[in-house]
Parts: C-alpha cells; sequence; structure tokens
C-alpha cells in the first residue's frame, strides 16, 4: 500500500477518491431494508416453526427462536445494489466486484437455507461450499503468490478453495453467542471499507458499505435476547463473502473486477491462522453431532 503523506494527508482528499454521498445512500438503504425485512422474515418462518429449539444445553434460549436471519440479510443487500445503484454510473465499474462474486455467495447462502430447512449432512455441506468456493476461482479470485513467490494458477486455485471453505466454516461455528457472529462481521466489514477509502477502491467500497448497513440492522433483532438467529444462511454467507471482498490472502489477489491491490498485512499470518481455529479448538465434541 502507498505510504500516506501526514502532511497533506486530510479527510477530504479521502473522502474525495469515492462518492461518499451514493455511499451513504447505499448504507442507508441497506439498513432501512433489513431492518423491514427481518421481522417479516422472522414471523413469517416461526409460523412454519422454522426455529431453533432450546435443549437446555447449548441452546439456552427460554424459547423457538426462528433461524432464518440470513434471508433478510440477503434480500437487503440485493436491493440495495440493485435498487439504489449509483447513478450515471455501470454496472462494471462500480458495483463489478459484486456482480461477479454473487454466483458463489448464491451458492453458499443457499447450501445455508437448505440446511436451516433440512439439516444437510456434512458432506452434502461441504460439497456445495466447494462448489461455491470454485466459482469464486471461476469468476477471478484468486491466490496469485504466497510469501512474494509466484504460484501456479492451479496450486492457487486450490489454495484459494481451501482458504475459503476453513475461512467459511470457522465463521459459522462462531455464531453461537446473540449478537457474535454479525457483531464481528460488522467490525471485519468496516475494517475492509475503511481500507478501500485509503486506497480509493470504489469497488471494494461499494460491496462492503452496504453489507455493513445491513448487519447493523439485524443486529437491532441479534442483540441478547435475540429474537431471530443468523442461521447457516446468515453465518455462511457473511463468512464467504467477508472473505471474498477483503481480498487478504496472503499476500496478494486478483478480483474479478481486474483490480489488483496488496495485503492489508496489518495481521501476521500466525494472527490470521490464530483467529481461523480459534473456533475451531474452542468446539467441543458434542457440537459436530448431527
Amino acid at each position: 500500500m502507498e505510504n500516506i503523506d501526514i502532511d497533506n494527508f486530510s479527510v477530504y482528499n479521502v473522502l474525495s477518491a469515492i462518492t461518499m454521498n451514493q455511499l451513504a445512500w447505499l448504507a442507508l438503504a441497506s439498513f432501512v431494508f433489513t431492518v423491514i425485512l427481518t421481522p417479516i422474515v422472522r414471523d413469517l418462518f416461526r409460523s412454519y416453526k422454522v426455529v431453533d429449539e432450546p435443549d437446555q444445553n447449548r441452546k439456552v434460549h427460554v424459547y423457538p427462536i426462528p433461524r432464518v436471519g440470513g434471508i433478510g440479510i440477503a434480500i437487503a443487500y440485493v436491493l440495495t445494489i440493485w435498487l439504489v445503484r449509483p447513478n450515471g454510473t455501470t454496472l462494471d465499474r462500480e458495483l463489478g466486484l459484486v456482480v461477479n462474486i454473487l454466483p458463489g455467495a448464491g451458492v453458499i447462502f443457499a447450501i445455508g437455507v437448505i440446511d436451516d430447512f433440512f439439516a444437510l449432512k456434512p458432506l452434502q455441506k461441504l460439497l456445495g461450499q466447494f462448489l461455491a468456493a470454485a466459482l469464486a476461482v471461476w469468476a477471478g479470485v484468486m491466490i496469485t503468490s504466497v510469501a512474494g513467490r509466484p504460484l501456479h494458477p492451479v496450486l492457487g486455485a486450490v489454495l484459494t478453495i481451501g482458504w475459503l471453505l476453513v475461512c467459511t466454516n470457522a465463521f459459522n461455528l462462531v455464531d453461537g453467542l446473540d449478537g457474535l457472529a454479525a457483531g464481528v462481521g460488522l467490525f471485519a466489514t468496516l475494517t475492509t471499507f475503511t481500507t478501500a477509502l485509503l486506497q480509493g477502491n470504489e469497488p471494494l467500497a461499494y460491496a462492503t458499505l452496504p453489507l455493513a448497513g445491513c448487519l447493523l440492522g439485524f443486529l437491532c433483532f441479534n442483540f441478547n435476547p435475540a429474537t431471530v438467529f443468523l442461521g447457516d444462511s446468515g453465518s455462511l454467507l457473511i463468512g464467504f463473502f467477508s472473505r471474498l471482498v477483503r481480498g487478504d490472502m496472503e499476500p496478494k489477489i486478483r478480483h474479478a473486477s481486474g483490480y489488483d491491490r496488496a495485503a492489508d498485512g496489518y495481521v501476521s499470518p500466525a494472527g490470521r491462522c490464530f483467529v481461523v481455529y480459534r473456533p475451531v479448538l474452542a468446539t467441543r465434541p458434542a457440537d459436530f453431532q448431527c
């Protein structure tokens, strides 16, 4: 990342790289859509008994709670992108990153929804996640080098798919407390958005800020005591999507929009591994029962 001249640095210089008015509308729209849709989805699926039943073991909530929060988030995000997209611009430029990674995100969302309704077997979920990761690679998300050494495209594709699978499932395991997964996703998304501002990366900014608005809106219903849970449709989608748009797979990633950017570099590889595997290490064997 380029060095910033502190003497000549100002908020105006950062904001002038991206039309903040458009981004503000995207954030507001995604928040409002989520606040409106989440209770509708919650009440609808509660009537169909798509709920998480308490078991007095890990599930300590006192009454059944719908586990379909990801549906409202996904609908709100898509509505925001298509209805409040930047005026006078083309999808290829500002929203090219979003459009190209939507197929993979759509598959991971569908796998989560099916699992919320019918409780897929682990192998079935893994196969669906593999397909989603493969679509992301096909769209252009690729680890191109490690430790400054270029990788063969085949090896890069294998590493990319493996890393997406690990990170997606690690985030899914975090979803165990009211507001935890959505809160972690919100802070991660805002961090990525800030990086996009500093780098003048418009596609990344347009991809991340609507997601932050959706997560903030969802947290209105997910803080303790939660009235709706993310479910696999939400936790898998957020983990997968946030990993795609962050692009910090060591050390460089090429996005489908054609924009190359260096990794953020603020977290060491060891630190990243700890963040990824900490939920796994903290999970008891009983948590893997199907």
